[in-house]
Parts: structure tokens; sequence; C-alpha cells
């Protein structure tokens, strides 16, 4: 679809979707999520990319659009450029409340799920201390905001679904988490 005419269409979902066409949300959803998606990557690099995930960013972004629109928030959105500026301005800004939501989160992980670290009480004598030494260098090799937590948590026999309760993510997003967990332990394993 060239810009023009797909910049055309666009501007048609919008008008229909100010009639109430709920049809019309779904195409500016496909058009819209990969560029928000994106953008949403991008802005979290070298911030919060491992605890914050682009794709709820681009989901949250986009649900609060259609609320705005049923709202009537929107008098100025009259064409596609009004709405990419608008949605992109909505999306980093999602960016930033999730990065400081993080970091409360984060702190407030750590705080409760510290007393379960390794080597926090001296071993019993009779400990396997090489099993001990194993679980922190595991553990030391996440990054402790919210890699860490999520480890110890599933270590702890939390389903993901009450990891992602007790952290306000998705079950998808602790999955992916608990990926690349595996994915971090198992390049320290063949080192």
């Amino acid at each position: 679809m060239t810009d023009m005419l797909a910049s055309e269409n666009i501007t048609r979902c919008l008008a229909q979707l100010q009639t109430g066409d709920d049809d019309a949300f779904v195409s500016i959803w496909h058009y819209y999520y990969p560029l928000i998606s994106n953008v949403a990557r991008r802005s979290l690099m070298g911030m919060a990319r491992q605890t914050v995930d682009a794709s709820d960013i681009a989901q949250s972004a986009l649900a609060s659009f259609l609320v705005g629109v049923n709202r009537e928030a929107f008098p100025r959105l009259f064409d596609s450029d009004d709405l990419r500026r608008l949605l992109l301005t909505i999306a980093l800004n999602k960016v930033r409340e999730a990065c400081r939501r993080e970091e409360r989160r984060a702190a407030l992980l750590r705080e409760k799920y510290r007393h379960v670290a390794p080597n926090s009480n001296p071993p019993e004598p009779d400990a396997d201390v090489g099993m001990s030494e194993e679980i922190e260098r595991l553990l030391n090799a996440l990054e402790p905001n919210m890699l860490r937590p999520i480890a110890i948590a599933k270590w702890n026999g939390l389903t993901n679904e009450q990891i992602a309760q007790s952290i306000g993510r998705s079950i998808s997003t602790v999955e992916l988490k608990l990926k690349l967990i595996r994915r971090i332990w198992s390049e320290l394993h063949r080192k």
C-alpha cells in the first residue's frame, strides 16, 4: 500500500471510528501497532527493556487511544498525521510511566524476596556449599530488578499467573522473561 493510499485509508478509518465504527479501530490497530511497538522498543533500550515489554506498551497506548475517542477527548484529530503524532505521544508517555512504575516495583520485589536470596543465612553444617555457590552464580547472572525476583518466585513454586499478578504484567511477559532466564543460564552453563 502506498503512503498516500495508506494515509487516505487511515483518515477514512479515523472518521468512521469517531462515528462508533469498531471495525475502523481494528484497521487502525493493525496499521499502527507495529510502529508503536517498534518506537516503544527503541525507547526502552538502555532503560528498562528487560522489565518492560514493548508489546504491553503498544497495547496500552492503543487501548488508551480508544478510550479517549469514546470520551471525545481528541477534538483536533483530523487525519493520519494527527493520529500518528497522538499515538506516538501516548506511547512515549506510557514508556515513561512504565519505567517509573518498574523502578518502584523493583524496589518492592527486592524487599519482598531479599530473605530468600542465596547466602542470606549461613549454610547449615551439612549443606552442600558447592550447590549454594552455583545457585548464587546463576542468580547473580540475572538482572536484579525483574529477572532475579521472577527466577526466585518460580523457584519458590509460584505459577506464571501468580508471578504475573505480583508484578503487574501479562502471563506472556512472564513467559518471555522465563525464556530469557533459561537462555542466560544456558549461556552461563556453556562457559
